[in-house]
């Protein structure tokens, strides 16, 4: 099952009783199985980065991260049904200034 993990650095959930910090989705993607899978991790935001409020990152990184993520969704459908056109090393490289990590297996 083709796999798509989309984070960011600042991806910390905390409330009462519970932390959890980015890297808790970065080993949900090394642990999950699948031998199709793509990381996706932003630098800065927040959990709530794809809402519309500012949070961290503010309101322009925050709809740069929600632009990319779209086409990310795209090129990674588009691969997982065989269309390579726009792969993810294309993708990763226009989104540059804004990933801290960007990984593919089984592309």
């Amino acid at each position: 099952m083709p796999s798509l993990h989309v984070s960011c650095t600042d991806d910390i959930i905390l409330i009462p009783g519970y932390y959890s910090g980015a890297g808790d989705r970065v080993a949900v993607f090394d642990a999950t199985g699948s031998a199709r899978k793509w990381l996706a991790v932003y630098q800065g935001g927040s959990h709530s980065m794809f809402t519309d409020r500012a949070g961290v990152g503010g309101a322009a990184l925050n709809a740069r991260v929600k632009m990319a993520t779209q086409a990310l969704s795209v090129a990674f459908i588009g691969a997982a049904l065989g269309d390579h056109a726009y792969g993810p090393h294309d993708w990763a490289r226009v989104n540059a200034s804004i990933l801290a990590r960007f990984s593919v297996a089984g592309v």
